[in-house]
């Protein structure tokens, strides 16, 4: 490192650590919605309606503690996991200049959120 140069506003080894508990307590949170979820459904027949739900449906109806929606919160949750990985992983390449990575990763975000929007209709 020269001397005009900054020192990376947080090394590797952070933002891996970061990376890490973004994907441990997503998955975790998840699992414990869905899990909150199966036991609410306990004793209750499954809907006779679609199991799954638009987000705004899944949103009111985990406000109101329905079972179905939670389990599909939790589904929600864990699919957003990975996404939030890629937002930090974009920042992270950011704020060390590393504009190849930054590109990259943004390239795997877009693909992301098309999926999501072909998947959606």
């Amino acid at each position: 490192m020269t001397v005009l140069q900054k020192p990376p506003a947080f090394t590797e080894e952070q933002l891996d650590t970061v990376a890490g508990l973004i994907l441990i307590g997503g998955s975790s949170l998840s699992f414990v919605i869905m899990i909150a979820g199966f036991i609410l459904l306990v004793g209750k027949p499954l809907p006779s309606r679609a199991l799954a739900q638009p987000v705004p449906e899944v949103l009111a109806g985990s406000a109101r503690l329905e079972p179905l929606a939670l389990i599909n919160l939790g589904i929600l949750v864990l699919m957003a996991t990975p996404v939030l990985r890629v937002i930090i992983a974009i920042v992270g390449f950011a704020l060390e200049r590393r504009w190849r990575f930054v590109g990259v990763s943004g390239l795997v975000f877009a693909m992301l959120m098309i999926s999501f929007a072909v998947a959606s209709r």
